[in-house]
């Protein structure tokens, strides 16, 4: 029996506990800004004018520096796509200098009247080039004698190879097993690209379906002073490891290397790391500038209006909201909470345009409250499955918008099915007058980030986790390397709209969860932000411009074109060394030999040291 005391005791107590409670939960809903964009800024902020060019046309170069940077050139026809867009763009990001040339004897001319540079890198486009040539072989020795690393952009056709063996001498090629030869799956070897060796081979019938890299390609064996970094695998026990067919690999000369690309790894995104690779394993240590951001683009989603209910009530046997908030709110917040990343929604309050439903206050600000706890980023999605034009799914918004949330800024847009020019057309809407970037889904371009207009900020997705494949997880890991950039974007339209049972939620949110772990665990060093954050991160890095040089153990990082204030940040990845010391910023270990540098100042100074230390005993 509880006695009059306990009694009212534990009655206080339990008031005591209901207030506490009440008035933290009053007090939560008083705090949350939901209302305001912490983002929105009209100003301050760098703009295309101030980004890092290149004048492929101005053989003395850009600026006063641009004589003293190091130099890529490509030989081909087409720089506007492919091998030749790849090659621009990745000199764009490691601030490197560019020529382009349609062909060898353009080059030459250049060389012998020695108006450029002696370029650290030469890239060929196969196709462009005459490999009948008898002179063709000691020209590119010549080049490889003067120091330029030459690298063979997706290599001629077998029939080529085999009957040419100066060339094949010169690519370390001794033997010839088959022509053409299908891999059961992919090697990269550690020490390539970041997140270290890599098997894309399916374990599983049910990883069968993300197998979709180049599999079937000739088969070479190589000679001495070769060194490999992709291969194929050969589920034979008759085939050593060894001999397996080679897709990716270097041929050492001492003063250079010859690097050749068994495939077409060098015509889009996926060919920024492997560059960036070539360039670390033939110097004593690289650094370079880097975006560091690791992002998740929920876009289409969330929605507020009631659609679809025929087919949502079959599926679900419930509404579009009720699942929405129900189902698939702590999924996607679950996933928030396991993996380590920033988080953007790109909300549309409705799909469909057309039928009579409307967008709901309430169900508005339940999720812009929900986005805020979350320390997410609001944005708007071009997303819908009316046929409207982009001003007019914006008009009818903006109605709605200026009523329920009259005050808030809208910084990013995700561009859906809304191509480029469209989207500029639009600019002066008042929608977007705060706009700062647009977000497009992954595509084949090797322009990853830049600019869309003078003053607005493009960011492609790099992958869609509900399209997992090994392709897109090895282009992921190429970007990262060479950009520390991932922005993986989900579109949850198809939820609302399905078109097969692969988009019901219950098979979507596997896909989601698993592709998310598995993404995001090779970039785990990588800092979580939002798209708004990545803006400004994307700004600096290509306004951004620098000099390093070494002294003994001593390196000196000069940063220039970067507002007093701002920070940016850098890779250093070495060969048997690491970071003692550093003054005038901070590192993170990504992994061994590869180092996340974050400058605070104008100036860092690296000190660096031997990794394995040998000691020799009388």
């Amino acid at each position: 029996m509880v006695s009059r005391r306990n009694y009212v005791s534990i009655t206080v107590m339990m008031f005591v506990i209901l207030v506490l409670f009440m008035f933290s939960t009053v007090l939560s809903d008083v705090l949350n800004d939901y209302d305001t964009n912490d983002y929105a800024q009209a100003d301050g902020l760098s703009s295309e004018a101030d980004a890092y060019t290149i004048d492929q046309d101005n053989k003395d170069g850009v600026s006063d520096s641009s004589t003293d940077k190091e130099l890529i050139v490509y030989i081909g026809e087409d720089t506007d796509e492919g091998t030749g867009a790849l090659c621009y763009n990745w000199a764009v990001y490691t601030k490197w200098n560019m020529y382009s040339y349609s062909s060898l004897d353009e080059f030459e001319t250049d060389m012998a009247a020695e108006s450029i540079n002696i370029p650290e890198m030469l890239v060929l486009d196969s196709d462009e080039v005459d490999w009948s040539s008898e002179d063709l072989i000691a020209q590119l020795q010549g080049y490889i004698d003067d120091g330029i690393n030459v690298v063979i952009s997706s290599l001629p056709d077998v029939s080529v190879i085999e009957n040419n063996d100066v060339l094949c001498d010169f690519l370390g090629i001794i033997d010839i097993y088959e022509e053409s030869t299908t891999a059961d799956g992919i090697h990269i070897y550690s020490g390539f690209l970041l997140g270290g060796e890599r098997m894309y081979i399916p374990s599983s019938e049910n990883e069968e379906e993300f197998e979709d890299m180049e599999l079937t390609f000739p088969w070479y064996k190589l000679g001495s002073a070769t060194k490999v970094y992709m291969k194929g695998i050969i589920e034979d026990e008759s085939v050593d490891t060894e001999d397996y067919p080679v897709i990716i690999w270097r041929k050492s000369y001492g003063t250079a290397s010859v690097f050749a690309v068994n495939g077409s790894y060098l015509e889009d995104a996926s060919g920024m790391g492997i560059l960036t690779a070539f360039w670390y394993d033939v110097e004593s240590y690289v650094i370079y500038p880097v975006v560091n951001s690791k992002s998740l683009v929920i876009a289409g989603y969330p929605s507020t209006a009631e659609e679809n209910t025929e087919t949502i009530n079959e599926i679900y046997s419930d509404t579009l909201q009720n699942v929405y908030q129900n189902v698939v709110w702590p999924a996607l917040e679950s996933a928030y909470e396991r993996n380590y990343f920033g988080i953007s929604f790109m909300l549309t309050l409705q799909y469909d345009y057309e039928d009579d439903e409307e967008p709901s206050e309430d169900n508005l600000i339940y999720y812009m409250r929900l986005i805020n706890e979350l320390d997410g980023e609001t944005g708007l999605s071009g997303d819908s499955v009316s046929d409207i034009d982009l001003d007019t799914k914006l008009d009818e918004d903006a109605e709605f918008y200026d009523v329920v949330l009259p005050s808030y800024k809208f910084t990013s847009l995700y561009a859906s099915d809304y191509d480029e020019d469209e989207i500029k057309s639009s600019l002066d809407h008042s929608l977007l007058t705060y706009l700062r970037t647009v977000v497009e889904d992954e595509n084949s371009s090797s322009e990853v980030i830049g600019y869309l207009t003078e003053a607005v900020t493009k960011q492609s997705g790099v992958a869609d986790p509900f399209q997992y494949t090994y392709s897109n997880d090895f282009k992921l890991r190429s970007i990262a390397s060479a950009l520390g950039y991932t922005n993986i974007v989900a579109n949850l339209e198809d939820i609302a709209y399905p078109e097969s049972t692969e988009d019901y939620w219950e098979n979507a949110s596997d896909k989601l969860v698993s592709a998310l772990t598995t993404y995001f665990s090779t970039v785990d060093k990588l800092e979580a932000t939002t798209v708004s954050e990545n803006d400004n991160r994307i700004r600096n890095f290509l306004a951004m411009d620098y000099t390093q040089e070494r002294d003994g153990d001593t390196i000196t990082v000069e940063i220039s074109n970067i507002e007093e204030g701002e920070t940016v940040w850098f890779i250093l990845r070495t060969h048997n060394e690491s970071i003692k010391e550093i003054d005038g910023g901070s590192y993170t270990t990504m992994e061994e030999e590869a180092y996340l540098i974050e400058a605070d100042e104008s100036t860092i100074v690296i000190t660096m040291e031997a990794s394995d230390e040998r000691y020799y005993y009388d």
